[in-house]
């Protein structure tokens, strides 16, 4: 039997003609830190270009630097990823965000769903 988890956060963007680094989506601080399934849907529709896409990213909980980068999407794609467990402390949270700056007509678009995983 597969157990279901409880879904603890769910958010979802669209940016078009992303700047640098422009966040399409993001969690914000989690609350209580704890251990998560991270699930993410990403598509970047844009002539491929080295550079640009999506990239997820962990961030601490002055929201001022990247823990770790998590997952990506280059243009011209569309991408489901999962993370298995991605611990979060209090504060902490997940963003999507533009790669290089996109082309004016570019359309970024992404989900991050954080499910709670039990402790054991």
């Amino acid at each position: 039997m597969v157990e279901r988890l409880p879904v603890h956060l769910r958010v979802s963007g669209t940016v078009t003609g992303a700047a640098a680094g422009a966040v399409v989506c993001d969690t914000g601080p989690v609350a209580s830190g704890g251990t998560f399934l991270l699930e993410a849907a990403l598509a970047a529709f844009e002539t491929p270009t080295n550079g640009r896409g999506l990239v997820v990213e962990h961030r601490d909980a002055a929201n001022g630097a990247t823990v770790a980068t998590l997952a990506g999407c280059p243009t011209s794609s569309s991408v489901s990823v999962r993370v298995l467990r991605v611990r979060l402390g209090a504060g902490e949270r997940v963003r999507v965000v533009a790669g290089a700056a996109a082309a004016a007509a570019a359309v970024y678009v992404a989900a991050v769903t954080l499910y709670a995983v039990p402790a054991a």
